[in-house]
């Protein structure tokens, strides 16, 4: 079932215009999300009808990802500087450590972020359908 992008009013698949609010129905919602919105599109939209993050969260985890092995070079490289022991500790224990525990805090971080938004989505979704079944003809209530 999609949903109108301006009155949120739910829809048959296929409509060129909401039936509510007549509006032309290029792009409907889905569960709050404009479908084949782009990033800048979605980036400029003030009415917050779909959402930037999840369309940035595999960028964000690939920056992370060379952050920490950018943190995690400049550590080995320093540490050779101090000593050479030092250095081959870093190299074969602090670096990759380092690098696999930024990596999993960040994927986790950001597993989190898109199950906050999944939620976000799944209630939006739920609410239309529970008032769907409130206005439908003959609903019991």
């Amino acid at each position: 079932m999609a949903y109108c992008s301006d009155c949120g009013a739910p829809m048959a698949d296929g409509l060129v215009s909401c039936p509510r609010c007549g509006r032309s129905t290029t792009a409907p919602r889905v569960g709050g999300r404009a479908e084949g919105a782009g990033f800048f599109q979605a980036l400029f939209d003030f009415s917050f009808t779909s959402f930037v993050t999840t369309k940035l969260i595999k960028v964000l985890y690939g920056l992370s990802i060379c952050a920490a092995g950018l943190i995690a070079l400049i550590l080995i490289v320093v540490a050779f500087q101090a000593s050479p022991a030092a250095g081959v500790v870093a190299l074969l224990i602090g670096g990759p450590l380092y690098f696999l525990f930024i990596v999993t805090v960040s994927r986790v971080w950001l597993e989190v972020l898109m199950v906050i938004f999944r939620i976000s989505e799944h209630t939006a979704e739920i609410a239309e359908r529970g008032r769907a079944r409130t206005t439908a003809p003959g609903a019991s209530g």
